[in-house]
């Protein structure tokens, strides 16, 4: 693993913790925390974690990830901060490529969506602390399966341009084509 100039707190399901202590225990920058029964959950507690550690300014950013994103690049990371800087918070995105349909819960199609003003969301997602602290102690419902989802309702948040290669692992098929990605991945020099 690499050495990290910044904090990195992993919210580890119970059963994992001692395992991810294990799997990072030289690298000093990387911290392990029980994580909540939710994804939202866990990432207030996270924001917890680094308010009472690490004493975050207003402005600092932090970075939210899905570790099921195990594939983002350096150069995404350093264009979400860049812009998360610039307007106080920012995700990535991918235009939606495929016909999308409104369905009901019995399989019939409501209505066809109007993709031009679609995106498909990645992350990290990046925020000045302050905002997304804000956002979390102003939500009533805070399950949520983004974190921009909360901060959109006090403070625009930017998109820029995600990676094809930033697929979530989900599906078995998402292993092969993970693979295939880092078959053919070239390391920075």
């Amino acid at each position: 693993f690499i050495a990290l100039e910044i904090p990195c707190v992993v919210m580890a399901p119970k059963a994992y913790v001692a395992q991810y202590q294990s799997l990072f225990a030289d690298v000093s920058s990387v911290c392990i925390v029980l994580g909540g029964e939710t994804r939202s959950e866990s990432v207030r507690l996270g924001l917890q974690f680094l308010k009472k550690h690490f004493m975050p300014e207003l402005n600092d950013i932090v970075l939210v990830h899905d570790g099921a994103r195990c594939l983002l690049s350096t150069n995404l990371i350093k264009r979400v901060v860049e812009s998360a800087s610039a307007h106080r918070a920012a995700i990535p995105a991918l235009p939606v490529s495929d016909t999308i349909k409104r369905v009901s819960a019995l399989g019939e199609i409501i209505e066809t969506v109007e993709r031009s003003s679609l995106a498909a969301i990645q992350t990290p997602q990046g925020f000045h602390f302050s905002l997304l602290e804000a956002a979390y102690d102003s939500a009533a419902d805070s399950n949520v399966t983004d974190d921009a989802s909360l901060v959109e309702k006090i403070s625009p948040v930017m998109v820029i341009e995600g990676e094809d290669t930033n697929i979530k692992i989900t599906r078995p098929i998402d292993l092969l084509l993970a693979e295939v990605i880092l078959a053919h991945r070239v390391d920075p020099k």
